[in-house]
């Protein structure tokens, strides 16, 4: 990193570096808030699942909140192997209501959770949030998707930085 910033020009050195670090704490939220939504189905999977008398209920709220980290497949494919768990060590009765809570929760975390924690965490609408997401995803498949926020947040700096120096100095 000291080479990329030994060919700076001194002048704008110091006005990049900030940028740069504007950057750097954006990516960090965005993980640190992927973190936070994935602890949170975590705990609520758990929750559901000790209400329904299922064992292993922190194993597999576990299990939910590690997939969940894994953009857009990641918690469909939790939800499919807790629910076929829950079938093999409850029945179908407890497996058929957690399928449903998966459904009815990856909606609301897909379109409530995630965008309020990211749009705090990363400081963009959780409509940007949601774009950025979805274009990340049918541009460049999973890696995308996990990238797509940070990026777009980034770009928001670049942006903002740009056009704030053209108002300064037009």
């Amino acid at each position: 990193m000291t080479t990329f910033w030994h060919y700076q020009p001194k002048d704008k050195l110091e006005h990049r570096k900030k940028l740069a670090q504007e950057m750097h704490k954006t990516v960090t939220n965005y993980v640190n808030g992927n973190i936070f939504t994935s602890i949170i189905a975590a705990i609520i999977t758990s929750i559901s699942l000790w209400i329904l008398g299922v064992p292993y209920t922190i194993a597999l709220g576990i299990l939910v909140g590690v997939f969940d980290l894994i953009p857009l497949i990641g918690a469909t494919i939790a939800a499919i192997v807790v629910t076929v768990l829950v079938l093999i060590f409850s029945g179908i009765q407890p497996a058929i209501i957690i399928l449903i809570f998966f459904l009815i929760y990856q909606q609301i975390e897909n379109n409530i959770i995630q965008p309020l924690v990211y749009s705090k965490s990363v400081k963009i609408s959780p409509l940007v949030v949601g774009i950025a997401g979805l274009l990340g995803a049918i541009w460049a498949g999973l890696i995308g998707a996990l990238v797509a926020i940070p990026v777009a947040a980034s770009l928001q700096i670049l942006v903002k930085d740009y056009l704030d120096s053209k108002i300064k100095h037009p």
